[in-house]
């Protein structure tokens, strides 16, 4: 795939990619999808969920059977061997819901070419942060720290006495339509039930459309 730059009216020269895709290229999500369709679940209760550069195997077990999910776990390392993708095992992580009260002994890990798979509580999925319990207070946390930094920038910013109109396209660029309020839907009910959590996002957001520009 042959690459240029191009800014403003210069044009680079051209760079001929083998293999992968140029970061940040607009048809590189697509791409992937087009290359990786043929990646699909043998199994009913197993799913696989693929975004841009991401793919994620959700299994079902019941009965303690975890033969399924294995199996589609080995059939997503022999795909990639085929196919010559190369697994991040460092980046693979494997987390493990469990809601019921009588806890099993933990499963044998996952192995990918020797390696095994870290077993973790927590993970980031899609932008926000997943817990084994099926609770949001990390994920919230994590939001309102980002937000907290984004709020300083906008407060540095006011002091510079730049107009309200340029102060408003920041905001709507950084806090507004980022991932600051993504998945927002279902963490901000939450927060009714945690008062702590709650006054944190109160303090980020509070009266959030007029407060970075007040003088």
């Amino acid at each position: 795939m042959p690459q240029v730059v191009k800014i403003g009216d210069n044009l680079s020269s051209s760079v001929t990619l083998s293999t992968g895709t140029p970061q940040g290229c607009v048809l590189s999500p697509m791409l992937y999808s087009l290359f990786t369709h043929d990646c699909l679940s043998c199994h009913v209760r197993i799913k696989i969920l693929k975004f841009a550069d991401d793919t994620t195997v959700i299994g079902l077990i019941t009965n303690y059977d975890e033969s399924e999910y294995r199996d589609q776990v080995n059939k997503l390392i022999n795909w990639c061997n085929d196919n010559n993708l190369e697994l991040n095992v460092n980046k693979t992580k494997e987390m493990i819901v469990d809601v019921r009260r009588k806890k099993s002994s933990p499963p044998l890990p996952v192995v990918i070419d020797g390696r095994t798979v870290e077993i973790v509580q927590h993970l980031k999925f899609l932008g926000s942060t997943k817990s084994s319990i099926l609770k949001c207070e990390l994920n919230v946390v994590n939001i309102v720290k980002k937000a907290q930094q984004r709020l300083y920038f906008l407060r540095r910013l006011r002091s510079l006495g730049l107009t309200t109109q340029f102060m408003l396209n920041c905001y709507r660029a950084v806090i507004e339509c980022s991932d600051i309020f993504y998945h927002s839907m279902v963490w901000v009910d939450y927060t009714e039930g945690n008062a702590q959590i709650k006054q944190s996002c109160e303090n980020c957001f509070p009266n959030h459309r007029q407060r970075p520009f007040q003088s």
